[in-house]
């Protein structure tokens, strides 16, 4: 029988967690899936764990040779996945038991739908050792959202229908950050779109232990600003006329994670330089007013030197996006 879902791991490097996540696949009260984890060529013993302790018909180990993003190898699982319905898992994070079912449930009822959006949660080592909030897909526009990174979902919350991410092309493989942002983005401005977020119990959990990263702050933020200005470039070309100062959102949060990582030391004031050159090179910030500009930089001056007083970054967000 085919699998009706496909689940898609992208790993490189994460053996640490690599089990677990695999684990909270095979714990499924549905059991009409397959799993496709793509290793992008990785240097510990992800391919070792898969190999040896897991031995199920469902799961496809396949191993890349050279190293070539997240996004090269979702994009490979969308193309090998036999499934009529397909959700994107991180190999550090967790699904529920009944995760499967619930989303199911949702999708066969008849409705002619693109992509649902499930509630997801937060943990660091264990589900319920955090009282963050959860991820709730209630927004009323999150097309406006994303474009101010007001972020309404992430990668784990969709489950997608195949063949509508084939008529996308699947991920952007030019984007070394913003992946499933750009990729939403993309998907929400298709005319005839057709989807709905559904608020439930979180049904799957996204990892924050700080053990996780594999990166350095400085390449993590290279790679993040390049996006950032990449994906502003794209979209300021494309959407509609009345949204484009949204994107605008996009860029101050992008720029006050820079000075916060500036604050506590995570980067130097040349690296900071360097970083703020190529977040500025976007289009949109070269044909920005002088009142957007100087906004930028009271953003730079108070996150850095001024004591945090809540809310006036909601206003300055305000204010850049009118």
């Amino acid at each position: 029988m085919e699998p009706l879902v496909t689940i898609v791991i992208a790993n490189y490097n994460k053996a640490r967690f690599l089990g677990e996540t695999v684990m909270s696949v095979l714990s499924q009260s549905f059991t009409n899936w397959e799993l496709i984890i793509i290793d992008d060529n990785s240097t510990d013993d992800s391919v070792a764990i898969i190999e040896n302790q897991f031995d199920d018909k469902r799961i496809r180990l396949i191993e890349q040779k050279i190293n070539r993003g997240a996004n090269f190898c979702r994009n490979r699982g969308i193309d090998m996945a036999k499934g009529n319905y397909l959700m994107f898992l991180d190999s550090d994070d967790l699904i529920v038991p009944d995760c499967l079912e619930r989303r199911i449930s949702h999708l066969t009822k008849g409705d002619l739908v693109d992509f649902c959006v499930f509630t997801m949660g937060v943990f660091k080592v264990s589900i319920g050792d955090t009282n963050m909030p959860y991820w709730i897909p209630n927004s009323k526009n999150p097309l406006k959202d994303f474009l101010m990174h007001n972020l309404p979902w992430s990668i784990l919350q969709p489950l997608w229908k195949v063949e509508f991410l084939r008529t996308l092309n699947g991920f952007d493989e030019s984007f070394e950050r913003l992946q499933d942002v750009e990729l939403n983005t993309r998907a929400l401005l298709c005319a005839k779109v057709n989807f709905k977020m559904v608020v439930t119990a979180p049904d799957c959990y996204y990892r924050i232990a700080p053990e996780r990263r594999t990166f350095r702050t400085f390449e993590f933020l290279s790679k993040w600003m390049k996006a950032t200005a990449r994906y502003c470039d794209k979209y300021y070309e494309i959407v509609p006329a009345g949204m484009k100062r949204f994107l605008f959102g996009t860029l101050l949060k992008s720029y006050q994670q820079l000075i916060y990582d500036l604050k506590i030391k995570a980067i130097s004031h040349p690296e900071f330089s360097q970083l703020e050159k190529i977040l500025f090179s976007a289009h949109i910030y070269q044909g920005a007013s002088i009142n957007k500009k100087l906004l930028l930089k009271i953003s730079k001056f108070y996150n850095k030197y001024i004591f945090r007083v809540p809310g006036v970054n909601r206003f300055l967000l305000m204010l850049i996006t009118t």
